[in-house]
């Protein structure tokens, strides 16, 4: 498309006679300057690192980069996301960002379902291709805090830790009778030296009378 020649600079009239003008103008201004054109073309790539993060239980943060290439002008960023199947019955939701914002939240996200999500780039021109497909999987709630809980004892641990602890339990009472044992042992022989003492205290006695 040609655009229009710029219109004549400084027009002015001049009366001539009563029924005639002189009409004066000058050449356009700025006509020596050069004329550059500059031709728009829709992106050619699509957006370069798309990640995609989940921040809560049901929303995700996606974020990317412009597409490679100096002269490529985005005015508008398009997000399709679905689960996997929805996505199968070609059911996606549709996020709009201006050309300047990289990165939009994913909300009202289902737990248990795996999503996928997709960027295009695009401007007056046209819509560049879409990214590929980057997926996000949305763990249920249970799982994420089962796997917080501290682990539980299968049969065969639970099976070992009671013979650990028959083990013991025996243990402390043969322990517990030895000390017994042990005490009445000590207890009789102080009484037998006790006795002794006293046996022999008597006969010495009786001698000295």
């Amino acid at each position: 498309m040609v655009p229009p020649p710029p219109p004549p600079h400084h027009l002015y009239a001049k009366a001539n006679t009563s029924s005639s003008i002189f009409l004066h103008w000058r050449r356009p201004a700025f006509t020596t300057a050069q004329i550059i054109n500059y031709t728009i073309r829709s992106p050619a790539g699509p957006p370069v690192g798309v990640k995609v993060t989940l921040i809560e239980d049901d929303t995700a943060l996606v974020s990317w980069k412009p597409p490679d290439g100096p002269e490529t002008v985005v005015t508008r960023y398009t997000i399709l996301y679905a689960s996997r199947k929805a996505w199968i019955a070609g059911e996606w939701q549709v996020l709009h960002r201006e050309g300047a914002i990289t990165m939009a939240l994913l909300e009202n996200l289902v737990a248990g379902n795996v999503y996928i999500v997709k960027i295009s780039a695009s401007n007056e021109v046209g819509e560049g291709p879409f990214s590929n497909s980057v997926e996000l999987a949305v763990l249920p709630k249970e799982t994420s805090e089962s796997n917080q809980r501290p682990k539980r004892l299968d049969s065969a641990d639970a099976k070992v830790y009671s013979g650990y602890y028959h083990l013991d339990q025996k243990s402390m009472t043969g322990i517990a009778v030895g000390v017994g044992i042990a005490l009445t042992c000590i207890l009789i022989c102080v009484l037998i030296l006790i006795y002794r003492s006293k046996a022999r205290y008597v006969s010495i006695a009786g001698d000295d009378g």
